[in-house]
């Protein structure tokens, strides 16, 4: 019996600005290898993956999977990112140094994969096509990215067993402006794919066993009911038996699902989460606006705005996680923001007087930005980049030297943008002020969407106020971002833009964030924490702080903040009176 391998490429950021980003690609690559990976689902012996890598690398990969493979091996190739057509209807596939008008040499033939996959000599060979082109231009240029990807031809199946699936042959495009307002649906046929498996639903006549006919079948017949304008394609040659790609799991290793298009209530179990009161920290009246665990998850930063009771206390402190004693304080006063850098080395602060860089091993402090408020910083998931909020402008800058490189558009000014977030992959920045959240590339500054339709607020005061976003956040999978605004939180959808649920219990809440597997959304403001199943909105559990002098104080500030250590075993709650770090159970 042979091996099964697979090799899972993702590609969502592109050097060349007339080849658009996409944003699915990395979080399709991730859902298809876990559940490939899965014994009770593919078994897959090996699953390499390969996201936003250059030319050369993919190459050798990919000569590597094909080569090395024996005659019994079963060989899964998947791409997803954009399938570019040339003139003389060749198709390639774009990697992140592709060169729209030097395919040849910068980009993957089609011509390249059909030799390698003849010149194996395994004998089961799979390949996954999810390209459908979601590149767009500004309004009145001419696409040059996109016509018909040509699949059928492209690859001219001539080996035993070999199976194309594609998620479709055509290109779609939306605009308004300048900006982009639709992308092209190219995760929807994998999010099928992986349904079919991690459900056992695909196995279409219940032999316990998911064939490739079966599993293509499936992710068909539920895109065309969803997405009427995409056509999946398969093609097919010289097949001998039948080529096995997962095993139905039985129904209690089965995986529940969500889909994006139809968001389910499942019902409702009031016991599934709680938290466990373990320490309170810095509990002597500093107004905490924000914490952040280290990645590692064994120091915990906070930063306060101010300190009544101690007036010239440094209010940036690094928090031992396991006794909560006090590890280190660094001389910075009215700290708006703190962030860690992911490899957990450089803690970054927000002030009134600017952005500072300390490093987290003695405290020095390496850097300080040129600007005169941060109100909020978050660094970018590959730690490359900063992006800070001051004065209504949100900056990105390069952590390495300092160098601002971006400010994502003018209309913020107006917006008074209060918080910001990276999404898990790097290509989006969600910013969110008065009126309504925005979604930007990261790459170019571009504004992809703005999230307002169900804000019912532009013409009201509410409070005597303009109503405003408080926080935003991503799920790890990054397909949602949650909205704290002055009338509750909402989840929205980020492939489509479309709210899919607003939190019935919610009201101001100051700061909300995912739990690190995605199934908790916790919101806290100056009263409590609330924990909230992120399927169906329920509220779970409200613990509401007990009473202190500082609890309720007023002032021009109320402070809700929030964060989940790395493993998701604990969380931390920052408010007017101290933080409070719980145990999650």
């Amino acid at each position: 019996m042979g091996q099964r391998y697979a090799l899972i490429i993702g590609n969502t950021q592109y050097e060349d600005p007339k080849i658009s980003e996409l944003i699915s690609p990395n979080a399709d690559a991730n859902d298809l290898s876990r559940v490939l990976q899965a014994q009770e689902i593919g078994a897959f012996d090996i699953v390499d993956i390969l996201l936003n890598k250059p030319l050369r690398e993919v190459l050798r990969a990919i000569e590597k999977f094909f080569i090395r493979a024996q005659y019994a091996d079963l060989l899964l190739l998947y791409f997803s990112g954009h399938g570019i057509k040339d003139d003389e209807g060749q198709l390639f596939l774009a990697v992140k140094d592709t060169d729209h008008e030097l395919l040849e040499s910068t980009a993957i033939k089609s011509g390249f994969i059909d030799k390698l996959m003849t010149k194996s000599l395994s004998r089961q060979q799979v390949l996954v096509l999810d390209c459908c082109n979601s590149g767009a231009f500004a309004k009145g240029t001419k696409a040059i990215v996109g016509n018909s990807m040509g699949t059928a031809a492209a690859f001219n199946a001539t080996g035993m067993g070999r199976f194309v699936l594609t998620a479709t042959d055509a290109t779609q495009y939306a605009w308004e402006g300048d900006n982009v307002t639709g992308l092209a649906e190219n995760s929807v046929f994998t999010r099928y794919l992986v349904q079919g498996l991690e459900t056992g639903e695909a196995d279409l006549d219940g032999d316990g066993k998911i064939t490739i006919d079966e599993w293509y079948a499936y992710a068909f017949d539920q895109l065309k009911q969803a997405h009427k304008k995409q056509t999946p394609m398969k093609w097919s040659d010289k097949q001998q038996g039948t080529i096995v790609i997962a095993n139905n799991p039985k129904p209690g290793d089965r995986i529940e699902r969500i889909p994006v298009e139809i968001y389910q209530k499942p019902a409702r179990n009031p016991n599934q989460a709680d938290l466990e009161l373990l320490h309170t920290l810095a509990s002597f009246g500093d107004g905490v606006s924000s914490v952040a665990f280290s990645p590692d998850g064994s120091l915990l930063a906070t930063g306060s705005l101010f300190s009544p009771a101690q007036e010239n206390t440094a209010q940036l402190r690094l928090w031992r996680v396991d006794n909560g004693a006090l590890h280190r304080q660094m001389a910075v006063k009215s700290v708006l923001s703190v962030a860690f850098s992911p490899d957990g080395s450089i803690l970054a602060s927000g002030s009134s007087d600017g952005i500072r860089l300390w490093h987290v091993g003695d405290g020095r402090l390496l850097r300080q930005f040129g600007i005169k408020q941060a109100d909020n910083v978050a660094f970018s998931p590959d730690g490359r980049l900063l992006a800070s909020f001051s004065r209504g402008e949100v900056e990105l800058w390069r952590v390495e030297d300092g160098r601002l490189l971006r400010r994502l558009g003018k209309r913020l000014k107006a917006y008074s943008t209060s918080s910001i977030a990276f999404s898990p992959d790097g290509s989006l920045l969600a910013t969110g002020g008065i009126k309504d959240a925005q979604l930007w590339s990261v790459r170019n500054g571009i504004l992809v969407r703005e999230l307002k339709e169900t804000l019912p607020m532009w013409d009201r005061l509410i409070g005597g106020t303009f109503p405003y976003l408080n926080c935003v956040a991503f799920s790890p999978d990054g397909s949602l971002l949650a909205v704290s605004a002055s009338d509750g939180v909402q989840l929205w959808s980020v492939s489509n833009g479309t709210q899919l649920n607003k939190l019935e219990k919610s009201g101001f809440e100051h700061g909300v964030t995912f739990s690190p597997n995605g199934s908790l959304l916790v919101t806290v403001n100056n009263l409590g924490v609330k924990l909230w199943s992120a399927k169906d909105g329920a509220l779970l559990r409200y613990l509401e702080y007990e009473k202190s002098p500082d609890r309720d104080r007023i002032g021009t500030t109320q402070f809700g903040s929030v964060a989940f250590s790395p493993d998701g075993r604990l969380l931390a709650s920052g408010a007017n009176d101290g933080v409070r770090v719980w145990a999650v159970s």
